[in-house]
């Protein structure tokens, strides 16, 4: 799962492009593109808490807890509706835009909940996903958040370094019938804030091969309830001479993984664009319609307080 950063700094280099694109049609003279040192592997850039002795047992410790929560909480995932091999499965969309308005009034609204745009994202989706697998009764749901690793690694990966540079936090939830969509967005902020100062984030990345091989195997299930990666603001300009960017957005390749309500999310200027990826057919486009048609409603009322 590329995090965030990664698919910001990819909207830079497309502001490059442009800007160059802007000085061919104009005639103006550009100077050569400059080489960029290669970057060490990513673990030579982790800390020394998962490096000897010490990394081999908090990567231990990291997989023992996984597993442990897992058992405890006992997730529910979304239900495959076709199951075929990985070389026949493909990749869906169904893309969703905020309007500005609305996109500054989810802004506010998450201030005065004390809680963030991620938090708020979050909590719609499960809300969407637990209303598909059991509409009205307790639903236990997994959810993975993309994270930034880049100001976490020493050095620091500048911006201008293209590469995936990756972590993700996993966290646990009960939705019952009286659970309050606010409450369950600072739940989220909570665990997010608290998983940032672990070692998690660092273990993740040494397991990473390891989680994918053990997904690829157990193929036929889903990974996870729901996941979202969120860009947050992509500070690149609009205009480029005679061209004109009106959106940026991503979308990652999710074939693979069956069965996990994922969504990546940008906002450019004064608009929220949302994609949600997914495997077909383990999810068919007309499921993912009703999904992202819940998360839409969710994220709605929440926002204006019904």
């Amino acid at each position: 799962m590329p995090s965030p950063t990664d698919y910001r700094v990819s909207s830079y280099l497309y502001s490059e492009i442009l800007t160059y694109c802007q000085k061919i049609a104009s005639g103006e003279p550009h100077s050569p593109v400059p080489s960029l040192e290669v970057l060490p592997p990513v673990d030579e850039l982790l800390p020394a808490s998962t490096k000897g002795f010490r990394g081999n047992l908090n990567s231990l410790l990291f997989v023992l807890g996984f597993q442990l929560k897992q058992l405890w909480h006992r997730p529910e995932t979304l239900s495959f509706e076709k199951t075929v091999p990985i070389e026949e499965r493909r990749s869906g969309i169904v893309c969703r835009q905020l309007d500005a308005e609305f996109t500054q009034q989810l802004i506010l609204r998450c201030r005065q909940e004390k809680t963030t745009v991620q938090g708020a994202l979050n909590a719609a989706m499960m809300f969407a996903a637990a209303k598909k697998i059991r509409a009205g009764q307790k639903t236990r749901v997994h959810c993975y958040t993309a994270i930034d690793l880049r100001k976490r690694l020493k050095p620091l990966v500048r911006k201008e370094n293209l590469g995936v540079v990756v972590s993700s936090l996993a966290s646990f939830y009960t939705l019952g019938t009286n659970t309050s969509f606010w409450e369950l967005a600072r739940d989220v902020r909570q665990q997010l804030e608290i998983g940032l100062k672990g070692n998690d984030i660092f273990s993740q990345v040494l397991m990473m091969r390891n989680s994918v091989e053990f997904a690829i195997a157990r193929s036929h299930k889903s990974s996870a309830t729901v996941s979202i990666t969120n860009v947050g603001r992509v500070n690149i300009p609009r205009v480029y001479g005679q061209f004109e960017l009106s959106q940026i957005s991503f979308i990652p390749a999710v074939a693979a993984f069956g069965g996990v309500f994922s969504a990546a999310v940008t906002t450019f200027e004064t608009q929220m664009f949302l994609n949600f990826p997914f495997s077909e057919p383990a999810l068919s486009q007309e499921t993912m319609e009703t999904l992202v048609d819940s998360f839409m409603s969710f994220l709605v009322d929440a926002s204006k307080g019904r």
